[in-house]
């Protein structure tokens, strides 16, 4: 290991001493701030692309009604097996409908809260 990080020292400092500078008038730095500009604008295109594309599939695909049929399914089926669990007698279906929406809200606002 000695060996080798020895090596390495003498060649970082090799190629410190050595060091050229090719004149190019600021060809380089031209380059250099064309190259963001050019991959910003293709990137911009292609994510609009795909997102065009995206919404176009989801409208065909009646996506709406998929949507909705999958809020309302889990809404359903998370409450029912809430409140199917047996906890006592003296809590009743809209007792627990109340708690899961308090929770809801709760962390709807804790989380609207934590990006500000």
């Amino acid at each position: 290991m000695d060996m080798m990080e020895n090596d390495d020292r003498l060649l970082i400092q090799f190629f410190e001493e050595n060091r050229e500078e090719i004149e190019d008038r600021g060809f380089s730095k031209r380059v250099m701030r064309q190259i963001p500009k050019l991959s910003l604008w293709f990137n911009r295109i292609w994510t609009a692309f795909w997102s065009l594309a995206g919404v176009a599939f989801f409208i065909h695909a009646d996506g709406f009604k998929w949507f909705k049929t999958f809020v309302t399914n889990l809404t359903g089926d998370l409450s029912g097996s809430f409140v199917s669990l047996y906890t006592s007698t003296s809590i009743s279906p809209l007792y627990a409908y109340i708690g899961i929406l308090t929770l809801i809200i709760v962390g709807c606002y804790n989380a609207v809260a934590s990006e500000n």
